[in-house]
């Protein structure tokens, strides 16, 4: 008589396995919420304060028409003027 393939292992190798499977998989879930943080350095003084503004006003125009989420992260701009 030939008996089925989960009766053929172990009940607590099952377990163990089951919970390294979960074990692995639960950091995925958890980082998915994280938002995705994006540094930017855009000159805001000084001579180039026109291009810098200019840079992010394209960033935000981007993500105002197609979103601030990639892969279900929301996108955060983090902006630090270098002249500061």
């Amino acid at each position: 008589m030939v008996r089925p393939l989960f009766l053929a292992v172990p009940m607590t190798l099952a377990l163990r396995l089951l919970g390294l499977v979960l074990a692995l998989l639960l950091p995925l879930a958890a980082q998915a919420q994280a938002p995705l943080k994006i540094g930017a350095g855009p000159e805001e003084t000084g001579p180039f304060a026109a291009f810098g503004r200019q840079m992010m006003n394209g960033m935000q125009l981007y993500m105002k028409q197609h979103g601030d989420t990639v892969a279900g992260r929301k996108i955060v701009l983090i902006v630090r003027d270098p002249g500061r």
